[in-house]
């Protein structure tokens, strides 16, 4: 296995995506997993890994909606990170992030004016939507 970083166009010409994932309950213990990878895009579709990582999720979670939740906020919250380092390095404005996630009922939620049940994850669902800001940004 060899990893390839194509030439890219400079970076005020490049944007970020990211995917994360995550398995309810499939470690010992009944702990859950959670993983992200996060690439850099050109306007010429050339794509690069520039960062990615799976753990266990730091917290017991109740369901496989929760384990989701938390594997996209530190997906959400280290590209925030990795676009404004890139910014400092570019001097360009601000960095687009594209959020891709599996799970249509993670989805559903974020952009449901409904609660979740789970009050601790309520707090999660915020910070989530505000990093994602509306569907289509």
């Amino acid at each position: 296995m060899k990893l390839y970083f194509p030439r890219m166009m400079p970076l005020n010409d490049c944007y970020m995506e990211r995917f994360s994932d995550a398995l309810f309950a499939n470690l010992v213990g009944n702990g859950s997993q959670g993983g992200f990878v996060i690439f850099l895009r050109d306007a010429r579709e050339a794509i690069c890994p520039i960062f990615w990582q799976t753990r266990k999720i730091r917290r017991i979670v109740k369901s496989t909606l929760s384990a989701e939740a938390l594997a996209l906020l530190e997906c959400a919250e280290t590209a925030v990170y990795l676009a404004s380092i890139l910014h400092e390095l570019s001097g360009s404005g601000k960095f687009k992030i594209k959020c891709f996630a599996d799970n249509k009922s993670l989805v559903d939620a974020l952009y449901s004016s409904r609660s979740v049940e789970d009050r601790r994850l309520r707090i999660d669902y915020c910070c989530v939507t505000r990093h994602v800001g509306a569907r289509g940004d």
